[in-house]
């Protein structure tokens, strides 16, 4: 592991016993019924038990497949660029630190797979940067550990040789390359672009 990844933030690990993960996908499914800042809380509430809680690797990226799943559910309704509640930014930041925390487990791993690890820095990029989206459509200033550690992921990406590795990630509209390098330099140019427009405009 690198020493520039373990500075990224991450929650600390607050119950050794791993979640039980058996009825995760229900609950999920559940709070779908729920209006939608009631279903958001609940979702936000299993992320955050989730990303303190310590699991295996495989069993937190089960996990954070099924709340990226219910993300993009609760993410359609702003598909519009309609600025989405606080909650749901809240979400976001939590799934970003899901995806890190992923990371730094695959980079304890002996020998981690490229390919893998390309699509979890792929994944916590994406989250990270739509925090980052999120905040300025509410007019909010980021926490700098987003931009901190949006740089530190591509760091890492460089490092391990899988900045330009194609990657399977189910989002719409698909992006037009797949891969890291693409991907974040057009969250960068985005955000910045909002964090200029006077407001009103966003």
């Amino acid at each position: 592991m690198t020493l520039d990844a373990l500075r990224l933030e991450v929650p600390d690990i607050l119950n050794e016993e791993a979640s039980s993960l058996a009825d995760l996908n229900e609950r999920l499914a559940a709070a779908r019924q729920l209006d939608s800042d009631e279903a958001l809380q609940e979702v936000l509430s299993l992320l955050f038990r989730l990303n303190r809680s310590a699991m295996t690797l495989l069993e937190r990226q089960r996990a954070l497949q099924s709340f990226s799943d219910a993300y993009r559910h609760y993410a359609s309704a702003y598909a519009d660029h309609s600025a989405p509640p606080t909650l749901f930014v809240r979400l976001c930041s939590e799934l970003a630190a899901g995806f890190k925390r992923l990371l730094l487990q695959i980079l304890q791993g002996r020998q981690p797979s490229r390919p893998h690890l390309a699509w979890c820095l792929y994944m916590a990029q994406h989250f990270l940067a739509q925090s980052l989206l999120r905040h300025y459509q509410l007019y909010q200033e980021p926490p700098p550990s987003l931009w901190r550690d949006s740089h530190l992921l591509y760091w890492i990406g460089e490092h391990q040789e899988c900045l330009d590795e194609h990657i399977s990630a189910a989002f719409l509209p698909a992006p037009a390359c797949t891969c890291m390098t693409p991907s974040f330099t057009t969250a960068v140019r985005r955000t910045m672009q909002l964090s200029r427009l006077p407001s009103g405009e966003k």
